[in-house]
C-alpha cells in the first residue's frame, strides 16, 4: 500500500475506536452509528466528493468505482483475498472471482519468472 493510502487508512482506524461503544459491525468503514453505510449513503458520498471536486457525477457508477478499488487492490496484493473480502464485505470468497483475472502484462512478468528445467 503507497504511503498517503497507508497513512490514511491508519488515521481512519484510529478514529473508527472512537466509536467503539457504538460499534455494531467488524466492517472497516463505519457510520458515526456503528453501522456499515448503506448503499444510498455512500452514492450521496461519492455524488457530494465529486461536485465538491468539480467533476460531473453522470456515467460514474459508485460499483463501477468499488471493482476499480477491487481490482487494484487484488492487482497490488497478489490476490489477497482474505484481505479484499473484509475491505470490500463480500460473504464468501467465491464472490470475490471477478477481482482474479490476471493482466495480460502480469500473466507475462509471471512466466517469466518461472524457470523452466531445460533438461525435461
Amino acid at each position: 500500500m503507497a504511503g498517503a493510502q497507508k497513512e490514511s487508512l491508519t488515521d481512519w482506524l484510529a478514529v473508527r475506536e472512537h466509536y467503539a461503544g457504538r460499534i455494531q459491525s467488524d466492517a472497516v468503514f463505519i457510520t458515526r452509528l456503528g453501522g456499515r453505510p448503506t448503499g444510498e449513503s455512500i452514492r450521496q458520498l461519492v455524488k457530494s466528493k465529486l461536485k465538491q471536486l468539480g467533476i460531473d457525477e453522470k456515467g460514474i457508477a459508485v460499483h463501477s468505482l468499488r471493482h476499480l478499488f477491487a481490482s487494484a487492490y487484488n492487482a497490488a496484493n497478489q490476490n489477497d483475498l482474505v484481505g479484499l473480502q473484509a475491505i470490500t464485505g463480500h460473504a464468501n470468497l467465491s464472490s470475490l472471482g471477478i477481482y482474479t483475472h490476471p493482466t495480460l502484462k502480469r500473466t507475462q512478468e509471471n512466466l517469466e519468472k518461472m524457470r523452466i528445467n531445460k533438461n525435461r
